[in-house]
């Protein structure tokens, strides 16, 4: 078993991205506000102070919240300050690995790995990577951390069988023509619902 974390310049990525963001939306509505309708003042004001004073904390809580563990049998991503998240990703089920960079992470050395998967079909859930959806991501990864992690993963899936099914459908070592049968009887099973 392998845990891993984020780099820890990951902090100053979203920093950098949160004063960009943070004095785009200053200069776009708070600037002209504050000018144009004084009464604003006494709201505006403190809002972008503890805004400014917010973020950096959250920032931080965010960073010791991810974890990385490469087990025997996959992967678990874990993350989140308010909503904790966890994914698990059994090897078996990845299909794609694809990294991505941002102009930003370039500039700081880092990387995120995202891991596809044959029966993840919510794109609506999943993390973004490169405009991938992907069911795991391994974020801001050093570059030669993120190959090695790559290559480890590369290795526990090399040989194994990709499987896309879905929970309760059939158990892992059946054969493949159990599972043809079972699908082949779920799809009469509905048919005959249909004609009844």
């Amino acid at each position: 078993m392998i845990e891993l974390k984020p780099h820890p310049d990951m902090k100053k990525i979203y920093l950098l991205y949160f004063l960009i963001a943070f004095s785009t939306a200053v200069l776009i509505w708070a600037v002209p506000l504050l000018v144009f309708i004084p009464p604003t003042r006494p709201i505006l004001i403190p809002v972008i102070l503890v805004a400014a004073a917010t973020v950096p904390y959250w920032i931080s809580r965010y960073y010791d919240s991810i974890r990385y563990v490469l087990g025997e049998d996959g992967l678990e991503v874990e993350y989140g300050v308010w909503w904790r998240k966890r994914s698990y990703v059994p090897y078996n089920r990845i299909t794609n690995l694809h990294v991505a960079q941002g102009p930003i992470s370039r500039l700081f050395g880092v990387a995120s790995l995202g891991i596809q998967t044959a029966g993840f079909s919510a794109p609506s859930s999943g993390r973004s990577v490169g405009g991938k959806v992907a069911e795991a991501v391994l974020g801001y990864l050093k570059i030669d951390d993120l190959e090695r992690v790559r290559g480890l993963i590369v290795e526990k899936i090399k040989g194994m069988r990709p499987q896309a099914v879905e929970a309760g459908e059939w158990t892992p070592g059946e054969e493949p023509l159990s599972q043809i049968l079972w699908e082949v009887r779920q799809i009469r099973r509905l048919l005959e619902k249909r004609e009844a």
